[in-house]
């Protein structure tokens, strides 16, 4: 990912996912020290496990799906995909949530 979005405390954004390719993926919004814990660990005990928290968003193959999220503490947020091995293959980034404005930094 070459920018890192920065959001403001009690800002809400739409995240759009758009799949091209012909397998499932599963986007999640969470924060960055909670994460690992569960991609890592469960998602690698239960791959099948279904999810239904409003930070988790389905998007089929040849499918695009919206997320509504407002943002109430500051700090690091990771989205990534859950599906097992597209964590590890890159199919993740990071968003800095800030109690000052909002603007795009660049990470290159």
């Amino acid at each position: 990912m070459k920018t890192m979005p920065r959001i403001a405390v009690s800002a809400r954004i739409e995240i759009l996912i758009q799949n091209v390719v012909w397998t499932a993926h599963e986007f999640v919004l969470v924060a960055a020290h909670e994460f690992k814990k569960h991609a890592t660990a469960l998602m690698r005990q239960y791959p099948d496990m279904e999810h239904a928290d409003p930070n988790i968003l389905k998007v089929a193959p040849g499918g695009t799906s919206a997320l509504n999220w407002k943002f109430t503490q500051a700090g690091m947020v990771e989205f990534a995909c859950l599906i097992p091995g597209y964590y590890e293959a890159g199919m993740k980034g990071h968003i800095r949530v800030s109690a000052k404005s909002a603007r795009n930094v660049s990470t290159t």
